[in-house]
């Protein structure tokens, strides 16, 4: 991500009071907390309060990372929310990279979204790339 990228989307930055941090999950709060998570906060100016992300953050960041983004849906089910996305993913059987459907749900956008970046950026399991 580029300087001038951090840049532009700081002046979006609003610090979430505590009202916005307790309509999160004890989960999604947890996982927000996990450094490499931390680490692609936008510039802010109090860089020392948590950063927790909203949809459209997360959603701006799968679009940046993931190597196949017009590949990728994300939709409101009967049971929460849902996003299908590919990955080419290392296959040590066969000693090469495949593309690999992986299918995320859960009951809050933000949580789904999170689970995705996280798949992305292997933290909690296999790097995806």
């Amino acid at each position: 991500m580029s300087s001038s990228e951090n840049g532009s989307r700081s002046s979006d930055y609003q610090p979430m009071n505590p009202a916005e941090i307790q309509k999160h999950s004890q989960e999604y709060l947890a996982l927000c907390r996990h450094p490499e998570i931390q680490a692609l906060r936008p510039n802010t100016e109090n860089s020392k309060d948590l950063w927790i992300p909203t949809a459209e953050q997360l959603q701006q960041l799968l679009k940046q990372k993931l190597p196949y983004p017009d590949r990728s849906v994300f939709r409101q089910t009967e049971n929460g929310w849902e996003y299908e996305t590919y990955f080419s993913e290392w296959a040590a059987d066969y000693g090469t990279y495949i593309d690999t459907h992986r299918q995320f749900v859960g009951t809050d956008p933000e949580t789904v979204l999170l689970q995705v970046l996280m798949a992305l950026l292997g933290i909690g399991e296999r790097w995806m790339v």
